[in-house]
């Protein structure tokens, strides 16, 4: 046992894990919140390395289960169903690798309650000899004989097996005072107790659930024949009170007793005493028929699973509890009636490949099975024709790809009736093992940037992502063929720095709130389980969510921010020759360390973020990446516009951003092509001092469409606030300017600003109008008289015309006449 982690919940052991390289990481529950499962376990587990998989009792898992946008490629989730009708009910977290594991049995479900929020007990168990108690070799047993009595997928035994055979390439040894693991799947764990000969002289029972005539507590008290019973039970514990009073009749002293926590007690313990010895079963099993009285060769016969000690002091003590009567205990009535099992039930939709193909599992326990199933993807809907069966569980294969998959797709049969939703799973990815996680599989970017080990780690996980050499496009430049690319890119990148990092640089890691019960939903479990819907709540559903960028930084010391712009100023030098993913990753954490305000003043980060800028317009093409390419790009662009907004005083900068946006004109089918979708996805948390309020991706979104609308003359008149009042652009080009005085003076000044545009029209008015042309050697001016117009023009002015907008007057003009207008004296001057 690790002392160390005594009682502590699956997400402290998995943070702590002690195994060097775990290979395999399986979770068994009742209720599972997968959301919640892949924050606190997966994330974890895949930064060690490790297949992650939980296997679900199919009828409860947790609203928000589709969460998130692609198919899972972390883990293998494996929904199932007891054949004896019962629920799937155990709680265990098994770790392993070939040489070394840990197995946690306990009785908390995968939930933010189970995990979190209640109060529930767990036994760990450290096996890292060279061979292995009993216990493992009867565990692995278990779990390869449990695919026989579960309604499961294929892939779904195939992990139990695997497991199973992890746990046992060391001989086994029986060790002493070892515990005794005790299941259900053959015959009843009552049935199972080393009960003794003579009556105990105490009885200690803590259960949230109690089955309605109180057979189970009965028969209890019937075998172990104590002379006192303790009953410690849970704020609004499960129970038919009469006939519950009427088994404890039985016992001469019965102790009745409530934690005083307001947490739920979900922990469920059976201990009996003789003198100083006592025994103690722990696990998943509540005082019921199904669990207890039941196996899973029995009809409604739950899954559970135990631990049976010795002990010198009792567990259940331990709890803070007062003595309570029954009358005053807020308790609920057990005679409630479960939900009809479904006869027909989606469990999983998996992509495979060897050949690529994607199967929808079925399972069918009354009628017959459809001809075949429909699939609704993003509005359209899919044909997948039945491929094979075994017994109940039904296989359908899609008779064609539906392209981007989502988290999860809806399942009709052949009438087009509704049966379920089911999660998709790319299978190939799911089961393969990082080679190098990066530290994002654990921590946030801005968590891990106070940090010089963490930091290094990122670098050298950017490093490794640069290596990866991109697969070449493929000859037919089909859909299918591009969206194949696009899944080897995110493979490789997955298998070889982890999923944290290909998130960061996809704009995949958003951190959505998961949904989370009292109890994790497990108030369906047993006989007569009540609703969750009627639970009292908890204050707290979820687990505290990573800190933001803004949040992150204001809590490092200075020397931690100075570290931190040392450190992007180094990645940003290293990025130049990127490939475009690692590009991608790295363009993005400079993006989110600016808006999060790791650099004070803007003259520290524009910089920057514009030399990022060129690294990501200068990265090759990549196709498959091509969306995100853009949005990034953009984004960068609008920042470094914020940059220039906010110091106008570096025209350098200036000119800089100048220069972009004249090639994203270049390229604007390119730029206006990225969805909003996926500009939201990059500028998630961007908006706020550094960047400004406005920085969000609807904004970022308009802001782009008016600067590509735009033409260059547009950018140039937007520099004359010094000069004129107001400034419009008419539809043939001409410039027209209000100023309150000298309009010659002005249209000297305007035209010297617009000297990139040769020969543009300009006319100034103040009591009356001047109009003039020039183009870089010869000025042409015109302006009316008492008489009519009079028109000049100056050739080979080499020195420019903005002095003569001062002090010094013009030369003398090599040509002046009278005309009628100023049409007349653009063609009589302007036009040779």
């Amino acid at each position: 046992m690790t002392d160390d982690l005594t009682g502590a919940p699956p997400p402290r052991i998995l943070q702590k894990l002690p195994i060097a390289d775990p290979e395999e990481i399986l979770v068994l529950t009742y209720t599972s919140d997968l959301p919640f499962f892949e924050d606190v376990c997966v994330r974890q587990a895949r930064a060690r390395g490790a297949r992650v998989t939980i296997v679900y009792d199919a009828g409860h898992v947790e609203p928000g289960f589709a969460a998130g946008g692609g198919p899972l490629t972390d883990y293998v989730p494996v929904p199932v169903q007891c054949r004896s009708g019962g629920a799937f009910h155990p709680k265990l977290l098994v770790a392993a690798s070939a040489d070394d594991a840990l197995i946690s049995i306990g009785s908390g479900n995968a939930t933010s309650a189970g995990w979190h929020h209640n109060a529930e007990l767990w036994t760990h168990l450290r096996i890292d000899g060279p061979t292995i108690p009993t216990l493992v070799e009867d565990l692995a047993a278990w779990l390869r004989r449990l695919p026989d009595r579960l309604w499961m997928e294929p892939l779904g035994a195939q992990r139990l097996h695997r497991v199973a055979d992890l746990l046992t390439t060391r001989p086994s040894r029986p060790e002493p005072n070892e515990p005794w693991l005790i299941t259900n799947d053959q015959v009843p764990i009552m049935d199972q107790l080393p009960l003794p000969d003579h009556p105990v002289d105490r009885l200690v029972v803590a259960s949230p659930f109690f089955d309605p005539p109180a057979d189970t507590l009965t028969t209890l008290i019937t075998r172990l024949r104590p002379d006192s019973l303790d009953i410690l039970l849970t704020r609004d514990a499960q129970l038919d009170s009469g006939r519950f009073e009427r088994a404890l009749d039985r016992v001469g002293t019965v102790r009745i007793a409530q934690p005083r926590t307001s947490r739920y007690h979900h922990g469920k313990a059976l201990e009996w005493w003789s003198g100083p010895a006592g025994v103690l079963v722990t696990g998943s099993a509540n005082c019921t028929r199904a669990a207890l009285l039941r196996s899973m060769d029995d009809d409604r016969g739950n899954c559970e699973l135990a631990l049976l000690q010795e002990i010198a002091e009792s567990v259940v003590d331990l709890v803070d509890a007062e003595e309570k009567d029954l009358d005053d205990l807020l308790l609920r009535d057990s005679d409630r009636e479960t939900e009809p099992t479904p006869a027909i039930r989606v469990l999983t939709a998996q992509i495979l490949t060897d050949p690529d193909r994607i199967e929808i599992t079925i399972l069918v326990t009354a009628g017959a099975a459809p001809d075949h199933l429909l699939i609704d993807v993003a509005g359209e809907t899919h044909t997948a024709i039945h491929a094979a069966n075994d017994d109940a569980i039904h296989i359908y294969r899609l008779d064609r790809s539906p392209g981007s998959l989502p988290r999860s797709v809806t399942v009709r049969d052949d009438s087009g009736v509704a049966l379920g939703a089911a999660l998709v799973t790319d299978v190939h990815s799911a089961l393969a093992r990082v080679r190098h996680p990066s530290p994002l599989e654990q921590q946030s970017l801005p968590e891990l940037l106070g940090s010089e080990e963490q930091m290094q780690a990122l670098l050298d996980a950017l490093r490794r992502l640069a290596e990866i050499v991109p697969p070449r496009p493929d000859e037919e430049k089909t859909s299918l063929s591009r969206r194949r690319r696009r899944a080897r890119v995110e493979e490789d990148i997955r298998r070889a720095v982890g999923s944290g990092l290909l998130n960061l640089a996809l704009g995949r890691d958003r951190n959505e709130a998961s949904a989370g019960g009292p109890d994790g939903g497990e108030l369906k479990g047993d006989e007569g389980e009540p609703d969750r819907k009627d639970r009292e709540q908890p204050a707290s559903k979820s687990v505290t969510p990573p800190l933001s960028a803004a949040a992150a930084f204001q809590a490092q010391t200075e020397n931690q921010r100075m570290r931190g712009r040392a450190w992007f100023r180094r990645l940003v030098e290293e990025a130049a020759e990127w490939p475009l993913g690692a590009q991608l990753a790295s363009y993005r954490s400079l993006l989110i360390a600016v808006g999060g305000g790791l650099w004070p003043y803007p003259q520290e980060w524009a910089w920057l973020v514009h030399d990022g800028l060129e690294n990501l317009w200068a990265a090759a093409e990549d196709e498959s990446l091509a969306v995100e390419h853009g949005a990034l790009a953009v984004i960068g662009l609008l920042a470094i516009r914020h940059g220039t907004l906010s110091q106008p005083d570096d025209p350098d900068l200036a000119a800089g951003f100048k220069g972009f946006l004249a090639a994203f004109r270049d390229w604007r089918d390119w730029a206006l092509d990225v969805n909003l979708e996926t500009i939201e996805k990059y500028a998630y948390q961007l908006s706020g001092h550094t960047l400004g309020p406005r920085f969000t991706a609807v904004n970022i979104r308009s802001d782009l469409e008016w600067l590509l609308a735009r033409r260059e003359i547009d950018d140039a008149l937007d520099q004359l606030d010094d000069i004129s009042d107001s400034t419009g652009l008419t539809t043939d080009g001409t410039v027209v300017v209000q100023v309150r005085r000298n309009p010659k003076r002005a249209v000297l000044l305007v035209l010297d600003r617009l000297r990139e545009f040769p020969d543009t029209h300009v006319i100034a008015h103040f009591n009356g109008e001047v109009h003039g042309w020039w183009n870089g050697r010869r000025l042409l001016l015109a302006w009316p008289t008492p008489t009519g117009w009079r028109a000049s023009v100056w050739h080979n002015l080499f020195t420019g015309i903005v002095g003569y907008a001062g002090s010094s007057p013009l030369p003398a003009a090599s040509e002046s006449a009278t005309v009628t207008d100023p049409a007349e004296a653009w063609t009589r001057f302007g036009s040779r």
